[in-house]
């Protein structure tokens, strides 16, 4: 399907021709309320890989904004493997991250399609202004419909990035729809919000250190994903399939400091090694911590930009002890983060870095 192709059935409910999503100006309450998908959730997107997926689509990333024109360019090389499985509602904000950054939202019925969002007085129609590839809102615009604060100015360049930290980390659905937009490889909806992709992007710049606002993780990440107890063999032995090969997240990626926590969210982990880079790169994007701008911090929350590559390490098989009687071991994916921003890093590694 085409990705600007908003007619398509798969895209729209009982026969309806455009998919319809509103961002109201009323404040949502609670976090579960916030933060709740609604309807049936499914469509597991399987992250992108070498013999994991079918042959993947490549699509520039084009990130154009109004004020600045600047276009960036990056290969987006996404596909995806349908699921049936729902996934399961929890109330913890950490979970929604953690599940439904790699999760696809599957289709609801019309009226759930209504997201409230923000705080703004302002509604606009996500779908129809993305019928318009060259309108593309400024910053300061998209910061609008999510929050009541003003934007620093781009001279104030802490400041900004700090803002958008906040921002993204805040209960809002701001999140999602971002992330969204760049697994499903939706042209239309990132041009939407391509100013707010880009200079978020920028927070991760962390070699930067007179300018950087967080710290660069090196070390050991975890991910939960949940997958249908029916196909879990037939995920994992795909990942074996593909050892030694590579697979990416082309979203914002939220992951765990603790096995344990990420275990709480899937029957499958994914256990990623990120090791400090031997050439330094000011320009290089990298994981950190956006705990002290969050308003959870105990939630300690590690995000991966953007299109991060990984090589598959490793594959344990999920175990059970006398048919679960005395537990079971999760099925573990060990992986090196081995790109970003085109830079590769080629020692690989099982053992947790120094």
């Amino acid at each position: 399907m085409n990705d600007c192709d908003f007619n398509s059935p798969s895209r729209t409910p009982s026969g309806k021709s455009l998919l319809t999503m509103i961002l109201r100006a009323k404040e949502t309450s609670g976090r579960l309320r916030s933060r709740r998908v609604p309807g049936k959730c499914g469509n597991y997107r399987v992250p992108s890989c070498a013999g994991l997926t079918s042959p993947a689509k490549s699509d520039p990333l084009c990130l154009e904004t109004a004020d600045t024109r600047t276009t960036e360019v990056q290969e987006n090389s996404e596909s995806g493997v349908p699921q049936d499985k729902k996934s399961h509602a929890k109330t913890d904000s950490f979970y929604h991250r953690l599940n439904h950054d790699i999760v696809r939202l599957c289709e609801h019925d019309a009226s759930s399609r209504e997201l409230s969002v923000g705080t703004s007085n302002d509604l606009f129609d996500v779908k129809q202004s993305s019928l318009n590839e060259v309108f593309s809102p400024d910053l300061g615009r998209i910061v609008s419909l999510f929050s009541d604060k003003t934007l620093p100015r781009e001279t104030d360049k802490k400041e900004r990035q700090q803002a958008l930290a906040t921002l993204y980390t805040k209960e809002t659905p701001l999140y999602k729809l971002v992330n969204e937009a760049l697994r499903d490889d939706d042209v239309g909806r990132m041009r939407y919000f391509a100013a707010f992709i880009k200079e978020f992007r920028d927070v991760f710049r962390v070699e930067d250190k007179e300018n950087r606002i967080v710290e660069p993780f090196y070390g050991i990440l975890w991910r939960g994903i949940r997958i249908s107890p029916e196909k879990l063999k037939q995920e994992v032995d795909k990942y074996k399939d593909s050892e030694n090969k590579q697979f990416s997240f082309a979203a914002f990626t939220s992951m765990s400091t603790e096995q344990a926590k990420a275990s709480q969210f899937g029957n499958l982990l994914f256990q990623i090694r990120c090791e400090k880079p031997a050439v330094p790169n000011p320009l290089r994007r990298w994981p950190a911590s956006l705990a002290q701008y969050s308003a959870f911090p105990e939630e300690q929350e590690v995000v991966v930009p953007p299109l991060a590559k990984f090589r598959v390490l490793e594959v344990e098989d999920h175990k059970r002890s006398f048919g679960g009687l005395f537990g079971e071991k999760k099925a573990i994916i060990r992986a090196q983060l081995v790109g970003l921003d085109g830079q590769v890093f080629r020692r690989m590694s099982l053992s947790i870095p120094a």
